[in-house]
């Protein structure tokens, strides 16, 4: 059912929000009849939680700001810290089987188009984490250097503009040339930002 690291990211989001809110009504609830009805008699946690609240407050709807606001914001901080550790984590990280599988259209155009244009070249595709791509080939020196930056645009545009690849654009995919014999970064791309760095 929950797929991607962007769907659990809105779960968890959602589920914190609505709680937020439930308290929050509840609070709200709670304050209003012991003020209109004198139910200080029954005192519980939830009314000693707001009796504070109560005092600064002057309206439900203030009231209700207060409650939802802690739990909106761990929510919020939670949704961010989530979604910064795995920009940092996923283009380190192997892609998952699904995610492999999802993105095969992608690797395979990109395959035909990188061999139609350097036939002689050792070609290695590494997907990982996140959409993130890393280009191993053994012959990206022999392409003209003012030829370089479109072939690396067009590289980056074939992975990054398949439908696949596009609902993730969340963690920032790139793509990156490597020399095959040494590890070298040669080339990247970035999906989010359009943009061609040569080194």
């Amino acid at each position: 059912m929950f797929r991607t690291l962007t769907q659990w990211l809105a779960l968890i989001l959602a589920v914190g929000l609505g709680a937020a809110v439930v308290v929050g009504f509840y609070g709200c609830i709670l304050i209003t009849l012991r003020r209109w009805l004198g139910l200080g008699s029954r005192a519980s946690w939830f009314e000693r939680l707001f009796d504070r609240l109560n005092d600064l407050t002057a309206t439900a709807s203030e009231a209700l700001w207060g409650v939802i606001r802690l739990p909106v914001l761990a929510c919020v901080l939670l949704a961010l810290g989530a979604w910064l550790i795995a920009l940092l984590y996923l283009p380190h990280a192997d892609g998952g089987s699904e995610d492999v599988s999802r993105a095969q259209n992608a690797r395979t155009d990109l395959s035909s188009f990188v061999m139609s244009q350097l036939p002689a070249t050792q070609l290695r595709l590494q997907q990982q984490g996140g959409f993130n791509l890393i280009v191993w080939m053994s012959d990206f020196e022999s392409v003209l250097y003012p030829d370089r930056r479109p072939f690396v645009q067009a590289i980056g545009r074939l992975w990054c503009e398949n439908k696949e690849i596009r609902s993730e654009l969340v963690f920032l995919p790139s793509v990156e040339i490597r020399d095959i014999r040494n590890g070298k970064t040669l080339a990247s791309y970035s999906c989010t930002l359009s943009r061609v760095s040569v080194d």
